[in-house]
Protein backbone atom coordinates (compact mmCIF):
# COMPACT_ATOMS: atom_id res chain seq x y z
CA UNK A 1 0.00 0.00 0.00
CA UNK A 2 2.96 2.41 -0.96
CA UNK A 3 3.66 4.83 -3.52
CA UNK A 4 7.00 4.92 -5.41
CA UNK A 5 7.54 8.42 -4.50
CA UNK A 6 9.23 8.26 -1.17
CA UNK A 7 11.63 10.72 0.92
CA UNK A 8 14.57 8.84 -0.20
CA UNK A 9 13.31 6.39 -3.00
CA UNK A 10 13.04 3.40 -1.05
CA UNK A 11 10.35 1.60 0.71
CA UNK A 12 10.13 0.75 4.63
CA UNK A 13 9.11 -1.96 6.15
CA UNK A 14 8.59 -2.09 9.77
CA UNK A 15 5.65 -3.80 12.66
CA UNK A 16 2.95 -2.29 13.88
CA UNK A 17 -0.03 -3.45 16.59
CA UNK A 18 -2.04 -6.25 15.99
CA UNK A 19 -4.79 -3.29 17.29
CA UNK A 20 -3.42 -0.95 14.34
CA UNK A 21 -3.45 -3.86 11.96
CA UNK A 22 -7.14 -4.65 12.18
CA UNK A 23 -8.14 -0.94 11.58
CA UNK A 24 -6.30 -1.04 8.88
CA UNK A 25 -7.78 -4.10 7.84
CA UNK A 26 -11.60 -2.84 8.01
CA UNK A 27 -9.86 0.40 6.47
CA UNK A 28 -8.98 -1.54 3.28
CA UNK A 29 -12.00 -3.71 3.06
CA UNK A 30 -14.54 -1.17 3.39
CA UNK A 31 -13.03 1.12 0.58
CA UNK A 32 -12.69 -1.70 -1.63
CA UNK A 33 -8.52 -1.20 -2.12
CA UNK A 34 -6.60 -3.55 -3.73
CA UNK A 35 -2.83 -4.79 -3.69
CA UNK A 36 -0.62 -1.48 -4.71
CA UNK A 37 -3.02 1.45 -3.67
CA UNK A 38 -2.64 4.04 -0.98
CA UNK A 39 -4.00 3.62 2.10
CA UNK A 40 -5.07 7.00 2.20
CA UNK A 41 -5.49 8.44 -1.23
CA UNK A 42 -6.79 12.41 -1.80
CA UNK A 43 -10.27 10.91 -3.28
CA UNK A 44 -11.60 9.68 0.19
CA UNK A 45 -11.01 12.95 1.96
CA UNK A 46 -10.83 15.63 -0.82
CA UNK A 47 -13.75 14.56 -3.73
CA UNK A 48 -13.26 18.12 -5.46
CA UNK A 49 -9.03 17.81 -6.03
CA UNK A 50 -9.84 13.77 -6.63
CA UNK A 51 -10.48 14.95 -9.57
CA UNK A 52 -7.65 16.64 -10.91
CA UNK A 53 -5.69 13.38 -11.20
CA UNK A 54 -8.24 11.83 -13.74
CA UNK A 55 -6.47 11.87 -17.47
CA UNK A 56 -6.94 15.26 -18.94
CA UNK A 57 -8.31 15.64 -22.36
CA UNK A 58 -6.65 16.76 -25.31
CA UNK A 59 -7.37 20.50 -26.57
CA UNK A 60 -8.62 18.45 -29.86
CA UNK A 61 -11.01 16.13 -27.56
CA UNK A 62 -12.66 18.99 -25.98
CA UNK A 63 -13.10 21.22 -29.04
CA UNK A 64 -14.65 18.09 -30.70
CA UNK A 65 -16.65 17.47 -27.40
CA UNK A 66 -17.88 21.04 -27.56
CA UNK A 67 -19.47 19.95 -31.29
CA UNK A 68 -21.11 17.30 -30.20
CA UNK A 69 -24.97 17.85 -28.49
CA UNK A 70 -27.46 15.32 -26.94
CA UNK A 71 -30.71 15.25 -24.73
CA UNK A 72 -30.39 16.42 -21.43
CA UNK A 73 -32.21 13.73 -19.30
CA UNK A 74 -33.18 16.75 -16.44
CA UNK A 75 -34.36 19.61 -18.92
CA UNK A 76 -35.04 17.98 -22.14
CA UNK A 77 -33.30 20.60 -24.09
CA UNK A 78 -30.71 19.93 -26.38
CA UNK A 79 -26.77 20.86 -25.12
CA UNK A 80 -23.62 20.25 -26.15
CA UNK A 81 -20.68 19.08 -24.23
CA UNK A 82 -17.50 20.34 -22.45
CA UNK A 83 -19.64 23.36 -20.51
CA UNK A 84 -19.88 23.95 -17.07
CA UNK A 85 -23.80 24.58 -17.06
CA UNK A 86 -23.95 20.72 -18.79
CA UNK A 87 -21.93 19.38 -16.00
CA UNK A 88 -24.00 21.38 -13.23
CA UNK A 89 -27.82 21.89 -14.71
CA UNK A 90 -27.48 18.44 -16.74
CA UNK A 91 -26.24 15.91 -15.04
CA UNK A 92 -23.58 15.05 -17.48
CA UNK A 93 -20.42 13.34 -16.50
CA UNK A 94 -18.03 12.50 -19.33
CA UNK A 95 -14.35 13.53 -19.34
CA UNK A 96 -15.12 16.75 -21.02
CA UNK A 97 -17.69 17.98 -18.89
CA UNK A 98 -15.57 17.45 -15.72
CA UNK A 99 -12.91 18.83 -16.92
CA UNK A 100 -14.74 22.08 -17.61
CA UNK A 101 -16.42 21.97 -14.28
CA UNK A 102 -13.15 21.10 -12.54
CA UNK A 103 -11.00 23.66 -14.29
CA UNK A 104 -13.56 26.50 -13.60
CA UNK A 105 -13.79 25.57 -10.30
CA UNK A 106 -9.72 25.82 -9.79
CA UNK A 107 -9.98 28.97 -11.42
CA UNK A 108 -12.74 30.71 -9.52
CA UNK A 109 -10.85 29.49 -6.11
CA UNK A 110 -7.62 31.04 -7.96
CA UNK A 111 -9.45 34.20 -8.07
CA UNK A 112 -11.28 34.15 -4.95
CA UNK A 113 -7.86 33.91 -2.99
CA UNK A 114 -6.38 36.61 -5.36
CA UNK A 115 -9.33 39.01 -3.63
CA UNK A 116 -8.47 38.32 -0.60
CA UNK A 117 -4.45 39.21 -1.31
CA UNK A 118 -3.63 35.65 -0.79
CA UNK A 119 -1.24 33.70 -4.02
CA UNK A 120 -2.69 30.14 -4.40
CA UNK A 121 -2.39 27.59 -7.65
CA UNK A 122 -4.98 26.24 -9.36
CA UNK A 123 -5.21 22.34 -8.10
CA UNK A 124 -4.60 20.64 -11.52
CA UNK A 125 -1.82 17.41 -10.69
CA UNK A 126 -0.71 16.01 -13.88
CA UNK A 127 1.39 13.36 -12.86
CA UNK A 128 -1.50 10.92 -12.18
CA UNK A 129 -0.45 10.16 -7.97
CA UNK A 130 -3.33 9.84 -5.69
CA UNK A 131 -1.35 11.11 -2.67
CA UNK A 132 -2.28 14.02 -0.42
CA UNK A 133 -0.62 17.20 -0.86
CA UNK A 134 1.12 19.34 1.55
CA UNK A 135 -2.25 22.05 1.10
CA UNK A 136 -4.85 19.15 1.08
CA UNK A 137 -3.35 17.42 4.10
CA UNK A 138 -3.05 20.80 5.95
CA UNK A 139 -7.22 21.20 5.47
CA UNK A 140 -7.49 17.53 7.29
CA UNK A 141 -4.66 18.05 9.84
CA UNK A 142 -5.59 21.30 11.16
CA UNK A 143 -8.69 21.29 11.90
CA UNK A 144 -7.96 17.76 13.72
CA UNK A 145 -5.18 19.50 15.77
CA UNK A 146 -7.71 22.27 17.00
CA UNK A 147 -10.14 19.55 17.76
CA UNK A 148 -7.80 18.29 20.44
CA UNK A 149 -6.26 21.41 21.44
CA UNK A 150 -2.62 20.41 20.34
CA UNK A 151 -0.92 22.59 18.93
CA UNK A 152 1.56 19.60 16.91
CA UNK A 153 3.24 19.27 13.83
CA UNK A 154 3.34 16.12 11.93
CA UNK A 155 7.21 16.01 12.01
CA UNK A 156 6.68 16.74 16.27
CA UNK A 157 4.84 13.63 16.39
CA UNK A 158 7.58 11.94 14.48
CA UNK A 159 9.90 13.46 17.34
CA UNK A 160 7.59 12.18 20.10
CA UNK A 161 7.45 8.55 18.78
CA UNK A 162 10.97 8.02 18.76
CA UNK A 163 11.72 9.47 21.62
CA UNK A 164 9.02 7.64 23.32
CA UNK A 165 10.45 4.15 21.72
CA UNK A 166 14.21 5.05 23.23
CA UNK A 167 12.69 6.35 26.30
CA UNK A 168 11.05 2.86 26.43
CA UNK A 169 14.71 0.97 26.06
CA UNK A 170 14.19 0.51 22.53
CA UNK A 171 17.56 -0.26 20.82
CA UNK A 172 18.52 2.76 18.37
CA UNK A 173 18.78 0.51 15.47
CA UNK A 174 15.56 -0.68 15.75
CA UNK A 175 14.66 2.90 16.18
CA UNK A 176 17.29 3.66 13.04
CA UNK A 177 15.45 1.12 10.55
CA UNK A 178 12.03 2.42 11.66
CA UNK A 179 12.47 5.99 10.90
CA UNK A 180 14.43 5.40 7.75
CA UNK A 181 17.84 7.03 8.83
CA UNK A 182 20.63 6.24 6.64
CA UNK A 183 22.96 5.90 9.28
CA UNK A 184 22.70 6.43 13.32
CA UNK A 185 23.99 9.88 13.18
CA UNK A 186 20.65 11.41 12.61
CA UNK A 187 18.67 9.11 15.27
CA UNK A 188 21.10 9.97 17.93
CA UNK A 189 19.76 13.67 17.84
CA UNK A 190 16.61 11.92 19.27
CA UNK A 191 18.92 10.76 22.10
CA UNK A 192 20.36 14.21 23.00
CA UNK A 193 16.78 16.31 23.10
CA UNK A 194 15.34 13.03 25.17
CA UNK A 195 16.24 14.27 28.71
CA UNK A 196 14.37 17.76 28.02
CA UNK A 197 11.73 17.06 25.85
CA UNK A 198 10.24 13.20 26.50
CA UNK A 199 7.62 14.57 29.30
CA UNK A 200 6.60 17.12 26.43
CA UNK A 201 6.42 14.01 24.32
CA UNK A 202 4.56 11.68 26.28
CA UNK A 203 2.22 14.25 26.81
CA UNK A 204 1.26 15.21 23.39
CA UNK A 205 0.68 11.73 22.34
CA UNK A 206 -1.53 11.02 25.61
CA UNK A 207 -3.79 14.19 24.47
CA UNK A 208 -3.51 12.94 21.01
CA UNK A 209 -4.60 9.33 21.86
CA UNK A 210 -7.07 10.09 24.13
Amino acid sequence: MTGPYTKNGEHRRFKVGRPLVEKVRAHVQQHGMKPGDLIFPVRLFMPDTAWVNLPRCTAEEMEGAAKTTFISPITGARVTHAKVSTYRKHGCRCAPCVQAYRDHRSAYRVQAMSRKGKVTRQRIRRDGNDYLAPSEWSTIWIPARKAVGAEVTPYQLRHSHASLLLAHGVPLPDVQARLGHNDLTSTTHYVWALAEESEAAATTMNVLLG
